[in-house]
């Protein structure tokens, strides 16, 4: 039960990097196509 509860806090420590990094670039994506795009959203 403690290993399989460290080996869960490792995995998490590497994949929330990972998945932090991918919103990132998905955020900027959208901030990007928005100033790309002339017209003003709504």
């Amino acid at each position: 039960l403690r290993e399989r509860k460290e080996t869960t806090e490792q995995l998490k420590i590497q994949y929330l990097p990972m998945a932090f990094g991918v919103s990132e670039k998905r955020l900027r994506g959208q901030i990007l196509d928005e100033m790309r795009s002339d017209t003003p959203p709504g």
